[in-house]
């Protein structure tokens, strides 16, 4: 199927890009984790996100790995991305309206990670919908 191919091509290349932007916000990280230091009860951002990106990363490079094609349980494998979409947490969410015009670097990599999740996610479905046509025969 030529959507899934094109499809793969962009979640790996996307996948590639991760630890270049992820340097590439290092000093907006720096500002973050300073400014979570002095709140009192401020919500970790980056800690909700790196438990989110190695979550988003580790299902999309599964989805990489052609060996592991027939033995993944499909359905866990959306919910499991689902869960790690920053629109699950109120805290990113309210922080992605209200700060991270101020943190445009880290934000782009927040931007970035819940794109790939959703490529993935739709990959997943693909499969499921090939995996289905394959067992009724057609």
């Amino acid at each position: 199927m030529v959507i899934q191919d094109s499809d793969s091509l962009i979640l790996k290349t996307l996948l590639e890009s991760l630890p270049e932007l992820y340097q590439s916000c290092k000093a907006d990280r720096k500002r973050l984790h300073d400014w979570e230091w002095e709140q009192e009860d401020a919500p970790s951002i980056l800690g909700e996100m790196e438990v989110r990106a190695t979550t988003i990363a580790g299902y999309a490079t599964s989805l990489q790995k052609p060996d592991y094609n027939g033995s993944r349980d499909l359905r866990a494998m959306v919910s499991g991305l689902q869960q790690a979409s920053i629109h699950q947490s109120e805290t990113l969410r309210n922080w992605m309206q209200t700060e991270a015009q101020h943190y445009p670097d880290f934000a782009l990599y927040i931007e970035t990670l819940e794109a790939l999740l959703w490529l993935a996610v739709k990959q997943v479905r693909q499969e499921v919908i090939l995996r289905k046509e394959t067992d009724r025969g057609t």
